[in-house]
This record gives structure tokens, sequence and C-alpha cells, in this order.
């Protein structure tokens, strides 16, 4: 067993200085979440928000990678300066879907069509 001893004088100062480099200006959408940040240094944007592959983000307006922060949630990589950060959440598989289900459809149509014809129409008449 091992006892660590963290001095805590400087506990304040630090948390205030870990609260200088703030998401501002937060608008959380039905699939989005933006706001603007300013970094006097290359930084890590850490967002309490859970990991999940349906996310995406840009800064200033181009793409950028979101990292698994944490184990469960998300970071963003931001150089020095002001940046508009958005986040945009769409569901994984949901185009992959949509087109299954009209494809689908499309099937059943015709399936009904065909059926309908041969009932007003059977061979032999």
């Amino acid at each position: 067993m091992s006892i660590a001893c963290q001095p805590m004088d400087a506990v304040s100062s630090e948390v205030s200085a870990l609260g200088a480099s703030t998401l501002q200006d937060v608008q959380v959408g039905t699939n989005t979440v933006s706001g603007s940040i300013s970094v006097d240094a290359e930084k890590m944007l850490f967002l309490s928000i859970p990991w999940s592959q349906g996310w995406s983000a840009t800064v200033d307006g181009e793409p950028v990678d979101l990292l698994q922060a944490d184990t469960a949630f998300m970071a963003i990589d931001l150089p020095a300066g002001t940046h508009d950060v958005v986040l945009t959440y769409r569901t994984p598989g949901l185009d992959l879907g949509l087109a299954l289900t009209g494809a689908g459809l499309l099937v059943a149509v015709g399936l009904v069509v065909v059926c309908e014809r041969r009932v007003r129409h059977p061979k032999g008449d």
C-alpha cells in the first residue's frame, strides 16, 4: 500500500484556470450542440456528452475528429485562437434503414398490384 499526498494550497487557482477556456454561448438543438471558445494555446476541449458513433464535429466549419475521452465522453483538439464548434448527431444506419424501408414498400406495392391484376384477370379468361 502506498499513500500519495497532493498539496491543496493551489487547488482554487488550478480550478479557476480550467474554467477560463470553456465553451461559451452554448446552444442546444434537436440534434446539435454549438458554441464558441477562445484558447490561448493548443488545447483539448472535453465535452461531457456521451461518446457515440453518430456524433460528428466541425470547428470553424471544417470537419474534425471526435476523440473518445475518459472512456465514455468526447473531446476535440483545438489550435490556439477563437473557434466556433458545432456538434451534430445523426443516428447510425439511418440512411440505410430508410433506403431498405423504401425498397420494402415498393416491393409490397408491386405485389399488391400484381395480385390485384391476377384476381381481376385470371388466366384462361
